[in-house]
């Protein structure tokens, strides 16, 4: 509705301006995709940037990064098993999942490789 309305708008020869209350939830709506995907690629990125700073071991690093995207993906599936559409609300549930699974796996490498070698 918004779209097709932005689209008659522009093909105006003059300038037209249309509002309406809802039209914030609407634009919300529209951009909630393409704003989640940025937001959690952009998030597993800094967070794996952050993760190799105070983990130096690449190894450890790589794994770290591998559970932040096994978590996202079995999120995003159950998301979209339950029949769950893609909100505001969703998108923060995304995100701190990035969250909860990078403090777990970063706590557990940086204690395995804290620990030393008498360590089994």
């Amino acid at each position: 509705l918004v779209t097709g309305l932005r689209r008659i708008i522009d093909s105006a020869p003059f300038k037209v301006d249309i509002f309406h209350q809802y039209f914030g939830f609407f634009d919300q709506f529209i951009q909630v995709t393409k704003t989640t995907w940025d937001c959690v690629i952009a998030c597993c990125c800094c967070m794996s940037v952050i993760t190799l700073l105070f983990i130096p071991n690449k190894v450890c690093v790589i794994w770290v990064t591998f559970t932040i995207f096994s978590v996202q993906v079995g999120v995003i599936g159950f998301m979209s098993l339950m029949n769950i559409s893609l909100d505001v609300v969703s998108m923060i549930v995304l995100i701190m999942g990035i969250g909860f699974s990078v403090d777990f796996s970063a706590h557990i490498s940086y204690h395995y490789l804290s620990g030393g070698r008498g360590m089994p």
